[in-house]
């Protein structure tokens, strides 16, 4: 409905504001949890294994990538999903509203069972945890930098 009326499927033109919304809040919550992941991941390793955190991370994203950009584009492929039916249709398998909203499901059930089910071990740190809050804080504080400003200006530029 909403990502079909975006997309100008409806028959309405694309809405690239709305797009580009989504998109980005989406992604800011996928790096949020990628940042999450990557530290939990550093308390679930053993000292001996940690040298494997980046191996899983790279693996992960690699099938990530798969599913998120090859995986839609083949299921939404008439012609690739045409190789799997009896009868031959002119649409793909998934729309990009139903492939959102299956994957939408599986990050929040997936959230919820790691939430409830799995119990963290307790870990001593040297340092206090900062918080959520804390953490966008200094974060601002770091972008409001003269040299980091420098450093993404020349980038977005070049």
């Amino acid at each position: 409905a909403l990502i079909d009326r975006a997309l100008g499927n409806s028959g309405g033109e694309v809405n690239v504001g709305v797009l580009a919304g989504w998109f980005c809040f989406l992604t800011f919550l996928a790096a949020t949890q990628d940042i999450a992941v990557d530290g939990w991941c550093l308390t679930m390793l053993s000292k001996r294994n940690l040298g494997w955190a980046s191996t899983c991370n790279s693996v992960g994203q690699t099938v990530g990538y798969f599913f998120g950009y090859l995986g839609f584009l083949a299921l939404d492929s008439p012609m690739f999903c045409n190789l799997f039916r009896e009868q031959e249709k002119d649409i793909g398998c998934v729309t990009m509203e139903s492939y959102l909203r299956f994957w939408g499901v599986v990050f929040i059930v997936g959230t919820t069972f790691v939430a409830v089910f799995v119990k963290e071990k307790n870990v001593t740190h040297d340092d206090q945890d900062e918080g959520f809050v804390q953490t966008y804080k200094n974060i601002v504080k770091i972008l409001q930098l003269r040299n980091v400003q420098l450093y993404f200006g020349r980038n977005l530029l070049f």
